[in-house]
């Protein structure tokens, strides 16, 4: 880290914050501008040098006082900033609409449903009802041949294609691209 030296300029407790950070960073404050007496008494406690906000100029120093406004500015609005995204990152962390992914667990499973049904529909149908029936009705191979009116080799085949299809159509579901990828973390 770059060690800097620092003019603090302001009237408000964030001077102070900003102080107190700056110098536990190790920089150095070379002087704190500011008109407000609790300011001042807690610089000078702190073996900080103190500048009266209003004090006249010299006449051939340079009129920076637009500069000093804009930093302080700046300064207020990358606190506000930062309250901000603390705020937000809680919610993030603790909100109702939050998916953990690892690894495939927790995956969202409405989506891989939707993607499923799509994927079946474009199968033929005596190929869709097997799967159907061995997946989702949970139906023995022999049942569903006897439904079919075919062999249980003909059924384990379709099942078999079947499976082979949806895989190669829904890679993004393949727990071992999830891994070569690999996870999602929080920060």
């Amino acid at each position: 880290m770059t060690q800097f030296s620092a003019i603090l300029v302001g009237n408000e407790s964030l001077l102070r914050h900003a102080a107190e950070t700056l110098r536990t960073r190790g920089h150095r404050i070379a002087a704190i501008v500011t008109r407000n007496p609790e300011l001042r008494e807690w610089a000078q406690g702190a073996g900080l040098t103190v500048e009266d906000q209003d004090a006249p100029l010299a006449t051939d120093a340079p009129v920076a006082d637009w500069l000093f406004s804009v930093a302080n500015n700046m300064c207020k609005n990358a606190y506000r900033h930062q309250a901000v995204v603390k705020e937000a990152a809680v919610h993030l962390r603790n909100g109702v609409d939050r998916v953990e992914a690892t690894h495939g667990i927790g995956v969202d499973r409405e989506r891989f449903r939707d993607r499923l049904d799509e994927e079946l529909d474009k199968l033929d149908p005596d190929h869709k009802a097997t799967f159907v029936m061995r997946f989702n009705e949970d139906m023995a191979i022999k049942e569903i041949a006897a439904v079919f009116a075919c062999s249980e080799g003909t059924v384990k085949s379709r099942i078999f294609y079947t499976l082979k299809k949806l895989a190669e159509r829904m890679k993004e579901f393949d727990p071992k691209t999830l891994q070569q990828h690999g996870t999602a973390r929080t920060v």
